[in-house]
């Protein structure tokens, strides 16, 4: 993975990094981890889905991994959540 400009990548600890090549091929996040910290993503379909699991897990077990492709399928998040 390659810095691409961004301002948090050396402290950043979010798994699914929109910055990295792999993020719309094979990377995979779970509920309870980092999200990505960047201002610039934040009106994201993907970015606001994957704040709420994160507040949501904080309560309720979310069980699964997502991806990026499974983010932008999701339209409600609510308790009993899961992804693959």
């Amino acid at each position: 993975m390659e810095n691409s400009g961004c301002p948090s990548f050396e402290g950043c600890k979010a798994p699914l990094c929109p910055m990295d090549d792999s993020f719309k091929n094979g990377a995979i996040w779970y509920g309870g981890e980092n999200v990505c910290g960047s201002l610039k993503f934040r009106r994201e379909h993907w970015y606001r889905i994957q704040k709420r699991i994160k507040k949501l897990s904080i309560d309720y077990k979310v069980v699964g991994y997502f991806d990026h492709e499974i983010l932008n399928e999701i339209k409600i998040v609510r308790k009993g959540i899961h992804g693959r």
